[in-house]
């Protein structure tokens, strides 16, 4: 109804979970650990980890703001979980893409949170070390079993950046669709 016509895509996504049964239970699940540990490494694990493990450090108002980007990366994650993930990967081990999109919003205030805690103040601790260390080992082995070809990391901004070398610039200068960006600029500055 508010999608312009009444057709909205992820209606029908949720439409097809139901009904629930252990396979989209245990993919819900799996779906929050891999958009956790996949936007952690998209964020580069400090920006994140820093704020929340050092939230003491930070003025009260800082806090709150921390607290309000923790909820809002948990309501997220559990909302991606059940509405995308369920419903696209639902029984794969490995999924096909992360969609960074969802959770790209996130970044920015997360690494401004990081720049203002003060460098004497960050402390790595032995948890974030932990996190650190299941999350790479969870990372190498999706790669080692998924294989890296096959894997996409879903990200807007680099998707933007591509579809407008691709369509503007290949229109333009005459470059095939299947040409890559760096080319199509290459010959934009050599005419």
């Amino acid at each position: 109804m508010y999608n312009g016509e009444g057709v909205n895509h992820y209606d029908g996504q949720i439409a097809s979970i139901f009904p629930i049964t252990s396979v989209e239970v245990k993919a819900f699940f799996h779906g929050i650990l891999y958009y956790t540990i996949f936007f952690l490494l998209c964020t580069g694990f400090l920006p994140l980890l820093v704020p929340i493990f050092n939230i003491k450090s930070y003025e009260e108002k800082d806090r709150k703001f921390i607290f309000f980007l923790i909820l809002s990366t948990v309501f997220t994650i559990i909302e991606v979980a059940f509405i995308v993930f369920v419903p696209e990967e639902r029984g794969r081990v490995f999924p096909d893409k992360f969609c960074y999109r969802y959770l790209a919003v996130l970044t920015v205030p997360y690494v401004i949170m990081f720049l203002k805690c003060k460098k004497e103040e960050i402390k790595i601790t032995k948890t974030m070390i932990i996190i650190y260390i299941i999350s790479f080992i969870y990372l190498l082995s999706y790669y080692m079993w998924r294989g890296a070809s096959t894997t996409a990391i879903d990200a807007g901004m680099l998707f933007a950046i591509q579809s407008t070398c691709n369509i503007k610039l290949g229109r333009k200068f005459g470059v095939r669709s299947n040409d890559t960006c760096k080319f199509s600029i290459i010959r934009y500055y050599n005419t």
